[in-house]
Parts: C-alpha cells; structure tokens; sequence
C-alpha cells in the first residue's frame, strides 16, 4: 500500500484533512506483519501512519536520504529526467509527464 503527499483537495469524501487522516490511516492499520507500506517521506502524514502500521515500511523521497530516491536532472516541454536509486542501484528515468510531484508517483509506483 502507498501513500502520497496529500492536499485538503483529495479530502473530497471527508469535511475535514484530519478526518480524510484518519479514514487513509485505517487501511494502513490492516496491513499485515508481511506487507510492506510505501510512505512519502516528504509528507508529515506519512509518519502518523508509519506508527501505526505492522508493514514493513519503504520510504521515498525526491532529493532528500530514503530507501528509494531520486534527483531531478532536468524538467522541460520535452519531459522530466531524474535518477531513480534504490539499493545502491541507479536507473535513469524519462518521462513525458512534467512536475515534481509526476516523479513522486513515479517514485510511489516503483516501492
């Protein structure tokens, strides 16, 4: 399971960013020992979650020390190139998509 960095725009099922928390912590709670949830470092919620979950935990995050990173090198009309690594392997990534929070999916969808 994964969690993204989050507005008070996804909260659209919930009156309120604490209560849309709350409804996304649950989910994670049910993970079980042998699961693994994969967090985005670069949210503050993601640690309120991480403390209550059993999953082992894979943080990601965009320059910044995590188990699954990447560096941006560049972002144009033409797309983003960034550095994926993970494990001490490094992967150059391309993508049409542009946007810092595209490579955080990208991120999300690798762990």
């Amino acid at each position: 399971m994964k969690i993204t960095i989050y507005t008070i725009s996804d909260c659209q099922f919930s009156k309120t960013e604490k209560e849309y928390l709350a409804a996304k912590s649950v989910l994670f709670e049910k993970l079980s020992a042998d699961s693994t949830a994969v967090l985005n470092k670069e949210s503050p919620q993601s640690e309120i979650i991480a403390d209550k979950t059993k999953a082992s935990k894979l943080w990601y995050a965009i320059d910044q020390s995590a188990d699954l990173t990447a560096h941006i090198e560049s972002m144009d009309i033409s797309g983003t190139s960034f550095t994926l690594e993970y494990a001490g392997e490094k992967e150059k990534v391309k993508t049409p998509l542009l946007g810092r929070y595209n490579v955080s999916n990208h991120l999300a969808a690798a762990g």
